[in-house]
């Protein structure tokens, strides 16, 4: 995974990578930052990370984060919030106010908003489909194989 690179001007610091930078404005501090960003700890979010990888892209991924994405990633000339649920039933539910945060930070950041469920079969296999932010309820069975036919999906409703 990348972490952010910092800079010093003038006796200030600031970010040299953009995307990165983008995703430090998306948090919502509480209490403290922790640089640099390193690998999760939730195997969900490992998954997700490893699948976009094998598929070429940099995920850029918080420590036991707690905003409203888990994972930033670049795909062609967009930046896509990622936020990683994993349930061993086929249907994920969302709250209405977890879905207004995700929309509200990704308008703010201007990224497009992704769900990526990450399915527990059984004791050591997993699955992972993309869908696009729509509401709260998402059936495994409508979901993307690929982040990017997740993308064109939302660009075609």
């Amino acid at each position: 995974m990348r972490c952010g690179i910092l800079g010093r001007r003038n006796e200030e610091y600031f970010v040299l990578d953009k995307l990165f930078e983008r995703y430090l404005m998306g948090l919502e501090v509480t209490s403290k930052l922790i640089l640099p960003l390193v690998n999760a700890r939730d195997i969900g979010e490992e998954l997700v990370a490893l699948d976009l990888l094998s598929h070429g892209h940099i995920p850029y991924m918080a420590y036991q984060s707690r905003g409203a994405f888990d994972i930033i990633v670049r795909l062609d000339k967009e930046e896509i919030g990622i936020q990683v649920k994993r349930r061993r039933e086929s249907t994920l539910y969302l709250s209405q106010e977890e879905v207004d945060k995700m929309r509200k930070i990704a308008k703010k950041l201007g990224i497009k908003p992704i769900i990526a469920f990450v399915r527990h079969i059984d004791e050591m296999k997993f699955d992972i489909k993309y869908f696009p932010l729509l509401g709260t309820k998402y059936e495994w069975n409508h979901g993307h194989q690929t982040l990017r036919e997740a993308i064109i999906a939302k660009s075609l409703r």
